[in-house]
């Protein structure tokens, strides 16, 4: 019988739960590294990226956002503690900040995997790693995304 050697990774997922607190996301960086984790994930949230003015919660996403300078801030300092800081991104304002300063592995949202313009955005980009959400989705989009990355 032959064994199998798995290549596990941990990522610790924070999303949204930094509250686009600067200081709280410090902690939640700090937290993942005590915990073991490889990778820790937030949500880089621009509300143009996400909703409409008038749509209900374009405040609450809104008060979510960090400008470029936390986030390299955030992401040197993932580098320093040992860990590396991945971002969702959800549009093209989102993927030049997380590409500028350096984060190397994105996450692609469940939601956007029809979105074919951040999809071609992401293949021509300098991001070395994308994970791919694919909740609900059908393989006919599944497929199409994967080619276009």
């Amino acid at each position: 019988m032959s064994q199998i050697n798995y290549n596990i990774k941990i990522i610790a997922e924070i999303a949204q739960g930094f509250e686009g607190n600067f200081d709280q996301s410090k902690l939640l960086i700090k937290a993942a590294v005590t915990s073991g984790a490889d990778f820790v994930k937030f949500q880089m949230v621009f509300a143009d990226e996400l909703a409409t003015k008038d749509y209900e919660y374009f405040k609450l996403f809104r008060s979510l956002e960090m400008d470029k300078k936390k986030w390299e801030y955030l992401t040197k300092y993932a580098n320093e503690l040992g860990i590396k800081l991945v971002v969702d991104v959800f549009g093209t304002n989102s993927l030049n900040t997380a590409e500028s300063i350096g984060i190397k592995t994105i996450k692609v949202h469940g939601t956007d995997i029809t979105n074919i313009g951040l999809l071609e955005a992401i293949s021509t980009s300098s991001i070395e790693n994308v994970i791919l959400g694919v909740g609900g989705s059908f393989w006919s989009e599944i497929s199409v995304a994967i080619n276009i990355l």
